[in-house]
């Protein structure tokens, strides 16, 4: 649901992307005072597991592919504001190294993916949560997975309607419908995410264990679907492809390497400098973000 350079004109892109910034500095001010802030080494490894199962297209009906969101499942793991700065890192990390998104609908990006995603399904399982009826983890978080990526697809629709590329209806009709599909897949990823990240907590040597996890995720993204996406299925569609361009296409466009022949083996380096760079910013993030909380305590 990357929104590519050239789908947006006009103000809409330094809007987007103001608005985009005050919501990940606005959720950096609450991590920073909040007294249940996850762990760094959590915060990484989340940050992680969201860039390298974001690379995982999984098939879906009528020629399209869907991949994992994360909002859910990074809500449920680390807390919304958290949630919110780990998307908008991942988002950004794919725009600049690998091209996956535009630099200029940079900020759009982030407002669908990391904030709409993640306020939507952070409402949903802390409503879920408090109802009086009992609720388990994986239920809510699951509903909050499917709501997530629906509320994400309704999110990109308006912006792409506001910057004249299709009519709301047609965007809706063509975007909505994939999309459920989609969120029914991003569901059961979550929760089978959740259940193995609860086994992963009952064991000894943690690191090394989610080390395995992301090596093994990252060989299996060498595999994922060549199917186009709900949004490039969309614009297919409706015609409005053609606008998409790009002025800077990543440093290692499209998670390809040149040089590089061997299809599996490009995407497996592709997918682990990804991890590492996802490690070491998500890790910086978080070690600059606990400093200057002890600096104010």
């Amino acid at each position: 649901m990357h929104i590519p350079d050239g789908m947006l004109h006009g103000a809409i892109c330094p809007i987007t992307l103001a608005l985009g910034t005050g919501a990940v500095a606005a959720s950096a001010y609450a991590v920073s005072k909040s007294k249940n802030k996850p762990s760094v080494m959590k915060f990484t490894a989340v940050t992680s597991a969201i860039f390298v199962l974001q690379m995982l297209n999984f098939p879906i009906s009528q020629g399209t592919s869907g991949h994992f969101l994360g909002a859910a499942f990074a809500v449920w793991a680390i807390g919304t504001a958290p949630a919110i700065l780990a998307m908008s890192l991942v988002i950004a990390i794919q725009a600049v190294i690998f091209g996956d998104g535009g630099l200029g609908t940079l900020g759009a990006n982030i407002l669908v993916m990391g904030i709409a995603g993640v306020l939507s399904s952070s409402l949903v399982i802390n409503l879920m949560k408090n109802t009086k009826t009992v609720t388990s983890d994986y239920i809510a978080t699951g509903i909050g997975a499917l709501v997530s990526t629906v509320i994400a697809a309704f999110s990109c629709s308006l912006i792409l309607w506001v910057s004249g590329n299709a009519e709301l209806k047609q965007l809706m009709t063509a975007m909505m419908g994939i999309h459920f599909k989609i969120g029914i897949g991003e569901a059961v990823i979550s929760v089978l995410l959740m259940i193995l990240t609860v086994s992963i907590g009952k064991m000894n040597k943690k690191t090394g264990i989610t080390a395995a996890m992301l090596s093994g995720a990252a060989v299996l993204s060498s595999f994922a679907s060549e199917l186009p996406d709900g949004l490039e299925y969309s614009a297919e569609k409706l015609g409005f492809i053609k606008n998409a361009s790009s002025f800077f296409n990543g440093i290692i466009p499209d998670y390809a390497l040149p040089g590089i022949s061997f299809p599996v083996a490009n995407c497996l380096i592709s997918a682990s400098t990804g991890i590492l760079l996802i490690f070491i910013c998500s890790w910086l993030s978080g070690k600059a973000g606990e400093k200057l909380y002890k600096q104010k305590a």
